[in-house]
Parts: C-alpha cells; structure tokens; sequence
C-alpha cells in the first residue's frame, strides 16, 4: 500500500482542523457555555427537568420524549444500515470505481489504500450506530423515570434524571459528529484535496452552528 507524502500531509491537516475544532469547542463549553449551543442546551435541560418534575407536566414529557426517541431510532437505523452496505461492498469489492481515478487529485489509486477508505468509513458508521443506540437506552430510561410521580419516587429522582439526559445528549452529539466525520471520509475517496477543502468548509458552518449569536 503506497502513499504519497502528499496524500498524508494533507489527510493529517484535515483530522488535525477536525479534532483541534472539537478540542477548542469543548473548552469553549466548560468556559464559556452560555455562548455556545451545546453548553445552552445543557443548562435548559436541566431547567427542563426541574420544571417538568416540579409542575408534573406528563404530556410535555412524553412528546418531547418521543420526538427525542424517534430522531435517535432514525439515525440509529440509517447508521447500521449503511454501515453493512458498506462492509458488504468491501467484501464483494473488485477494485477502485474508474470515475474516482477521474477525480483523485493527488490521491492514491491503489486497491489497498481504496479498500482502507471503505473500512475506515464503515467503522465510522458503526461508531455512529453505537452511539446512537446508547442515545436512545438513556432516554428510554428517562422515559420511565420522569413519569414517576415526586411523591413516590427517590430523592436522587432529578440528579438521575439530569445524569440520564446529559448522557443521552453526549451520545446523541457524539453520532452527528461521527456522520460530520464520514462526510470527510467520503470526501477522501475523491482525492485528499476534496476532504482538505471539505474540512474547511465544514468548520466554518459548524463555527457558525456551534454558537450562540
């Protein structure tokens, strides 16, 4: 399996945007979150926990709820969906599409490096459908434990809850950012150039969708 110096300089520099954009995010929420929408997110649902607790709104629990549930079952079944397409592809796989050749700027051409391609992507969807399927356990669980009435349920009922939520929520994020990620991989299969300049386009939307402006 051959690779051009090029080809790596460049597919390092595009995870290097990818994960250094998350890291700075990240601090960005522990330090900042009310000036981004994640860590805003996380602040109203805890005020949405509390409030549906204290004033046991059980219709605003199950639509939301269900809404929640029906979003992760989606992604969750279209993740693993495409993720046995393309471990299927990869084992009936003859070789490298001839339009790709067409369009691989200063790419490789190889079997070898096109079949890594293809198992790198379904792993990524594999990821996805993992985390999407945690996603979707938490808020079952929160299902049944916001509907139980203050009066009969523990003490620790809201701390559990906000755990539940938060832990469905990471999941969830984790999945979008995984399909974000493979859209980068699918990009590779047209040449490093295509994921370079897809990454950089890409952080300048999620730049603009990650914050509250």
């Amino acid at each position: 399996m051959t690779v051009s110096w090029i080809e790596t300089t460049l597919v390092a520099l595009s995870v290097a945007l990818f994960a250094g954009y998350h890291l700075m995010l990240a601090r960005e929420v522990r330090r900042n979150p009310e000036r981004t929408a994640s860590g805003l997110a996380h602040i109203l649902r805890h005020a949405w926990v509390d409030s549906v607790i204290e004033d046991s709104r059980d219709m605003v629990v199950v639509h939301t709820l269900r809404n929640w549930i029906t979003a992760t079952s989606m992604l969750a079944s279209s993740s693993i969906i495409v993720a046995i397409g393309l471990l299927s592809f990869l084992i009936s796989s003859n070789g490298v599409p001839t339009f790709l050749h067409r369009l691989n700027l200063l790419g490789s051409a190889s079997d070898a490096v096109f079949l890594s391609k293809v198992l790198l992507l379904t792993i990524t969807f594999f990821a996805n459908f993992m985390n999407f399927s945690w996603a979707l356990r938490y808020y079952n669980h929160l299902t049944l434990e916001l509907n139980v009435p203050p009066t009969r349920a523990p003490a620790s009922q809201r701390r559990v809850c906000k755990a539940m939520i938060d832990r469905g929520a990471l999941h969830y994020t984790l999945g979008m950012r995984g399909l974000y990620a493979a859209i980068l991989v699918t990009l590779w299969f047209f040449g490093p150039v295509w994921m370079l300049g897809g990454t950089v386009l890409m952080m300048g939307v999620l730049r603009w969708l990650d914050h509250v402006r």
